[in-house]
Order: C-alpha cells, then sequence, then structure tokens
C-alpha cells in the first residue's frame, strides 16, 4: 500500500511539473528590428507542440527554430519586428508560456549590457614584409555560465548577427572576430558580468615571433570614450610611423571629427584636418561594429609636423553637442616593427 502511494505521489508530482512549462532565462533578450539575432530561451517542460503553425513566437511573429527537440533550452532566430518589446509566446504540450516583453527589438539596453570595443581584431601584411595577427582572449572568471555576443562567426552570406557564445565556468577562449565592412567591433557582455568576463586583446607581427611576444591593444568600455581625446608625446621621426584612429561610439553610426596637431613644447597649433568614417552600407553588418577614422601615417599626411619633434592631438567631433570618441596612436619602429601604444590615460 505504501509503496503504491509513494509511486501515485511521483506520478502526480510529475504530472505537476509536465503541465506548467517555464522560462528560466532567455539569452540575449533584445535584437535589432530587421532579426536574425540567435536566441537561446531555457527553461523546464519546453516540449514543443509540433501541431502549432507557430511553436515559439515574438510579438505575434513566427521565431525560426533551430533545434526544436530539447525540452530545457530552445534555440530560435529572432523574426524581423518593428522596435519596442514583445512578447514571447511558446505553445508546448502541456501549455502556453507568454513572457510579457521578454523580447526588446532595438538598440540593445545599455542598463543591462555593456559593449566592449576591439579597436584593431583583423590580421594584415604591413610595411616592410610585417604580418600582424590579432588574438583575443575572453576568460570567464566566475562560478557560472555566460553568455557574450560578438562577430566571431562566418557572415560572408549573412548580414544576421553571430549567435551569442556560451562561455562556461572558469573557461577561457581565443575567438576569431572578423571585422565586417573594415569597422572596429565590440564584444557584447552582460553588466552583471562584467566584473567576471576578461578581455584581452593583442597584436603581435608573427614574421619576428622570435622577437617579440606582441603588444597589448586597450579594449574600451562605453564610459571611456570621451567628448574631447587629447594624446600626447608622438614622435615626428621618419624612423617611426605613427598611425592615429578613431572610433565613434555609435554602432553602424558615422562619425565626423576635427583633429589638431599642437607642438608639445610650446602648444602652438602646427595643422588641422578633418576625418569622416563610418559603414559603406548602413543598417547592414554587426551591429557591434564601431565607424573608424584612420590616418596611417601622420608624418605622410601632414608633413609640416616634421619641423616638431614630439607633437600632441586633440580630437573632437564637429557635432553641437559633441558625440563620445576613443582614439590611440600606434607608434612601429620601421626597422624593427616594435610598437607602442599611446592612448588616453
Amino acid at each position: 500500500m505504501k509503496r503504491t502511494l509513494l509511486f501515485l505521489a511521483v506520478l502526480l508530482l510529475c504530472v505537476a511539473v509536465k503541465a506548467e512549462p517555464h522560462i528560466t532565462s532567455v539569452q540575449p533578450a533584445h535584437a535589432w528590428p530587421a532579426g536574425g539575432t540567435y536566441v537561446y530561451i531555457s527553461g523546464y517542460g519546453l516540449v514543443l507542440d509540433d501541431r502549432s503553425p507557430s511553436p515559439v513566437s515574438f510579438g505575434g511573429v513566427t521565431a525560426t527554430l533551430v533545434n526544436p527537440r530539447d525540452s530545457s533550452q530552445i534555440v530560435v532566430i529572432a523574426p524581423p519586428h518593428d522596435a519596442g518589446p514583445a512578447d514571447i509566446v511558446i505553445h508546448t504540450f502541456t501549455g502556453t508560456i507568454t513572457l510579457p516583453g521578454g523580447f526588446l527589438y532595438g538598440e540593445p539596453d545599455s542598463t543591462e549590457y555593456e559593449t566592449l570595443l576591439l579597436p584593431v581584431t583583423e590580421s594584415v601584411r604591413g610595411a616592410n614584409g610585417s604580418l600582424w595577427e590579432a588574438t583575443t582572449t575572453i576568460s570567464n572568471t566566475s562560478d557560472s555560465p555566460v553568455f557574450v555576443q560578438m562577430s566571431n562567426c562566418d557572415r560572408s552570406h549573412d548580414t544576421a548577427p553571430c549567435p551569442p557564445t556560451l562561455i562556461g565556468p572558469h573557461e577561457t577562449i581565443h575567438p576569431r572576430i572578423q571585422e565586417w565592412f573594415g569597422l572596429a567591433t565590440g564584444v557584447l557582455v552582460p553588466r552583471g558580468a562584467l566584473d567576471s568576463i576578461d578581455v584581452q586583446l593583442r597584436i603581435q607581427d608573427i614574421s619576428r615571433q622570435s622577437q617579440t611576444f606582441g603588444t597589448s591593444i586597450p579594449v574600451v568600455r562605453r564610459d571611456q570614450f570621451r567628448r574631447v581625446v587629447r594624446l600626447h608625446d608622438i614622435p615626428t621621426d621618419p624612423q617611426f610611423r605613427s598611425t592615429l584612429r578613431i572610433y565613434g561610439c555609435h554602432p553602424l553610426g558615422a562619425i565626423y571629427v576635427n583633429i589638431r596637431l599642437f607642438d608639445e613644447s610650446s602648444a602652438k597649433l602646427i595643422a588641422s584636418t578633418r576625418g569622416q568614417g563610418g559603414p559603406l552600407y548602413f543598417g547592414i553588418g554587426n551591429p557591434f561594429s564601431y565607424p573608424e577614422v584612420t590616418i596611417t601615417s601622420l608624418l605622410n599626411a601632414l608633413p609640416e609636423i616634421a619641423a616638431y619633434p614630439r607633437i600632441g592631438i586633440e580630437v573632437d567631433s564637429i557635432y553641437a553637442p559633441q558625440d563620445p570618441l576613443w582614439a590611440f596612436v600606434s607608434v612601429t619602429n620601421n626597422e624593427t616593427q616594435h610598437v607602442t601604444i599611446i592612448a588616453p590615460d
């Protein structure tokens, strides 16, 4: 009798659990209105009702199923939708789940996520036979898995963002980050996980890898962008090649900047110019791409600076109010290809 009662109790518990499918997380919980983002919906009892014409929908629009047979996690591709919140509705064999406003279309909510700028991620050939390779390292130091999003998939035939990457507890990965339309790119990290996610970026001339292990490039948070960027003590000696790179803070936007060069010893204005940068086709590409202005050789572009041994640079937006920017100068020795980074403090 006791065994029968125990069996019935377990059966009733299983039925109760099966009757109440539940969502525990949606990662990421946002997408651009064009859709195309891979979304991981986790929970339990998520056995989809394949009799439904729309097993998973966002704001009434059917999502594309990627793995419809996992009861603990559903992977879908977010459909296009107007900007704003959208309800997530999932039809399972044991009931319908509705998550009101569970997904947000538009720019990622800055209160939930932080985008980290990776200024240089492409591997390219340089002067004097140099071959520069960029290496990105991302570590999760916490006891919990963390989803991050970045441009690390083959998107040669796809303009949608890459699927989120799951980094396990205490796991370190070396993703190959791909630029899109020549723009700098970023990594989107949940704000609550910022203290446990370490991101490092390094470039190395692998044609001389026996002589150097490379140079660290700053990874930049949004609060490090400035209205005015000042860089100091930049050499003009022709044995060095000084490259200026400037970044806007609006993904898929454009930047228009004023660039002023000063004599460091007297603060005299030597030269000024303007620059602009942005995607070739607006609305296409990685939504975490940053517009960039690059002057590959300051000495070649502005030869008047040669009369001054050290110069300073000041950069700001031509707009009022000014858009925040970030910039740095890489100083490369033409003989050894050793690189020194001059960045804002």
